[in-house]
């Protein structure tokens, strides 16, 4: 009985394929091109991941009080110069094929790769109520910073508990025509801003809020239905609903479930394998503290590395026949 043949074009062959391009992602593409490995790495936004949102990077010293966005670029330019190939893409799966890993992308693209190395970090935690996702970029935002300047003259809700949801309101309050905080929990206990701040700077609080789902026309959110602290049904109109609940490790992709910890984040040893051969992780996917640039950096070099010594050593072993197109 023959042999499966994996039959594969070149184009779309790799040594090491990187899920992710924030700091962690680019680290081990910088490091797996420089030692002459075919690489490249897949990224569904903007290349260097969170990072490029913030307005100055306090924790990593060797580029201090530099801004996001530039600290981004520089390293999504160094893995460039080094040979990595950007890929844009939205990964949807992870298998693997007679010692290969199978990636799969949302529109319809699949590449194989000998090794590769999970960089996705976290995605925003999603309330899951009807319309949020139908009315994503309609109105429906994560990222407070990115969008505030969409909101002058309008009316807006923050949904929220967390200093990112706080503090956002009273800055929305200085730019939107009206501002709502819907804080979910039944007591305000959040530190450093009162209640009567909030409401000296025009920030209506909603508290002990439920949200229940989101409504508009064709092309912008105008609804939000929510139950209030008494149970009643009701609703308000608003042009702007900012999600600030959190963020979740970004692992829908696998059905493999196993390779992750009770905190939901992909379990790996000290070289940033996972449970799957093949397959390191490294960032923010993988930890739930410790979080920072310099950590992220870090583990990107040392997955890489082992990443190497696997095609170097494991990967004959594991590998099947393979024919290029």
């Amino acid at each position: 009985m023959p042999l499966e043949t994996i039959v594969v074009s070149e184009e779309n062959l790799y040594d090491v394929l990187i899920i992710g391009s924030g700091p962690a992602g680019l680290s081990a593409a910088t490091v797996c091109a420089k030692a002459g490995h075919k690489t490249g790495f897949v990224e569904k936004s903007t290349p260097g991941g969170k990072v490029v949102t913030l307005k100055t990077v306090n924790n990593y010293p060797p580029q201090n009080n530099i801004s996001g966005s530039v600290l981004g670029q520089n390293l999504f330019n160094a893995a460039l110069a080094a040979g990595a190939k950007y890929i844009f893409g939205n990964v949807i799966n992870v298998t693997t094929k007679l010692g290969y890993i199978v990636i799969q992308a949302q529109n319809g693209q699949t590449w194989y790769c000998k090794t590769c190395i999970v960089a996705t970090g976290t995605e925003n935690a999603k309330l899951n109520v009807t319309g949020e996702n139908d009315y994503f970029q309609m109105g429906i935002s994560y990222c407070i910073d990115c969008d505030k300047s969409l909101t002058k003259n309008k009316t807006v809700v923050v949904i929220g508990e967390q200093a990112e949801a706080v503090n956002g309101a009273l800055t929305l309050s200085t730019i939107a025509k009206k501002t709502y905080l819907l804080y979910r929990q039944q007591e305000y206990n959040f530190k450093g801003v009162t209640v009567d701040s909030l409401k000296q700077n025009g920030v209506e609080l909603l508290l002990g809020c439920a949200p229940n789902s989101f409504s508009g026309d064709s092309f912008n959110l105008r609804q939000l239905y929510l139950y209030d602290r008494n149970g009643n049904y009701t609703n308000i109109n608003v042009d702007f609903a900012f999600i600030e609940i959190g963020d979740v490790p970004a692992t829908s992709f696998f059905s493999d479930k196993s390779i992750l910890t009770t905190d939901g984040n992909i379990f790996v040893n000290e070289q940033k394998a996972t449970k799957i051969l093949g397959v390191f992780a490294i960032g923010d996917v993988i930890r739930s503290n410790n979080k920072s640039i310099v950590n992220a950096i870090n583990d990107g070099e040392i997955a890489a590395n082992a990443a190497i010594e696997y095609i170097k050593t494991e990967f004959i072993k594991h590998r099947g026949d393979i024919k290029i197109s």
